[in-house]
């Protein structure tokens, strides 16, 4: 029974200027998970390595890239895996190509890329299994890149589509990045669909036909979530996938509200909690803030960064009712109009909710106006 690990959206090559100083050490880290990859598929003893899409960032990467992926497929190819690969939209099958460029199926006999932009298959007899693909040809497109598999066209007893696109959500997803319907996937006739595009892994499966999204092996953004995998995908009978950890990095996100903060120690040990030099951690500091506990983002950030990969602090905290004085904020500002307008709707309260309400407002008000976004 063919045994297979699906990945995608790798993204090679990725610039992560959003990492800042620590962007090196990331595109460093990919080749290390591309790695992992590999060498997880020979110690599964896979036969099968498929690549759902955006193993490149672009299709204009670097040459030692492009050789450092070559000695990856060496490494299959040892070990007699198949790689089988489609262009996604960061690295589509457009005119400048790298996969027509470098000839990755021309080098190695055991990588197949799936270069037709109409419907393409390959079929492995061996494994009485076909692959089938549309590449995507562009970095956008209002058409589908499912394959709908028709009783007459079935040529072997297994059938797997690779797809890179993004499941039809509304107001999640974009009508022109590749767009697939769940009704799509529940009759397409294939015992799997591997899917790429989407960078967290999860469970499209519809009907009878399992589906996944593999995710990114490594993290591509800093507030990503659920990345860090790819599947093993075992035919037999029933499908059966197995998520299989492989990335370093990890992410998570901390709300701390002040109300709960005693001093600046506490509030320094609370941002510490579970630290790790792979952790990318965002904090989000809320409540209600005293002068004495001084909060400066950039200072915590500077002070405690170098016990994480990398340390985010967000203050959307606003201070007490008591600390907002007309004299802060000059009348003719439309914050300095809101204090007095609510202060005086506070003074004027006839029963304590209503005061309540009231400076509840202004405290809320006064964060929003000085570009805390405190309302979700």
């Amino acid at each position: 029974m063919p045994k297979l690990i699906h990945a995608a959206d790798v993204h090679l090559g990725a610039k992560f200027l959003s990492f800042g100083e620590k962007a090196n050490q990331q595109r460093e880290q990919l080749k290390k998970t591309f790695e992992n990859i590999i060498n997880k598929a020979v110690e599964e003893k896979a036969d099968f390595l498929l690549i759902a899409g955006d193993l490149f960032d672009a299709n204009r990467v670097h040459q030692s890239l492009v050789d450092f992926v070559k000695t990856q497929f060496k490494k299959l190819k040892e070990n007699d895996i198949q790689a089988v690969i489609i262009p996604g939209t960061h690295d589509c099958l457009s005119p400048d190509s790298v996969y027509l460029r470098e000839g990755f199926a021309k080098e190695f006999s055991n990588v197949h890329v799936f270069n037709d932009p109409a419907v393409d298959f390959k079929i492995f007899e061996e494994f009485d299994l076909t692959i089938w693909a549309k590449p995507n040809v562009s970095n956008k497109s209002t058409k589908s890149p499912v394959v709908k598999l028709e009783p007459k066209d079935k040529k072997t007893k297994y059938n797997i589509l690779m797809a890179h696109g993004s499941l039809q959500i509304p107001g999640k997803s974009s009508a022109d990045a590749y767009p697939i319907a769940f009704e799509e996937i529940a009759y397409s006739g294939m015992d799997y669909v591997a899917l790429g595009d989407w960078h967290s892994m999860a469970d499209y499966s519809r009907g009878s036909v399992k589906a996944f999204y593999s995710g990114s092996p490594e993290i591509i953004d800093l507030d990503q979530k659920g990345s860090g995998y790819v599947l093993l995908v075992e035919i037999a009978g029933e499908t059966k996938i197995s998520p299989l950890k492989i990335g370093s990095r990890e992410v998570d996100e901390l709300d701390i509200s002040l109300d709960e903060i005693q001093d600046g120690s506490e509030l320094r040990e609370m941002i510490l909690k579970g630290n790790a030099p792979n952790l990318i951690r965002t904090v989000n500091i809320k409540g209600f803030s005293d002068p004495e506990l001084a909060v400066i983002p950039d200072e915590l950030e500077e002070e405690l960064q170098d016990k994480f990969f990398i340390l985010r602090i967000n203050d959307v905290s606003h201070p007490k009712i008591e600390l907002i004085e007309e004299k802060n904020y000059p009348p003719e500002t439309v914050i300095g109009r809101f204090i007095r307008l609510m202060k005086e709707r506070i003074g004027a309260a006839a029963t304590e909710e209503e005061k309540r309400i009231a400076e509840e407002a202004l405290r809320i008000g006064v964060a929003e106006l000085e570009g805390k976004e405190v309302i979700e």
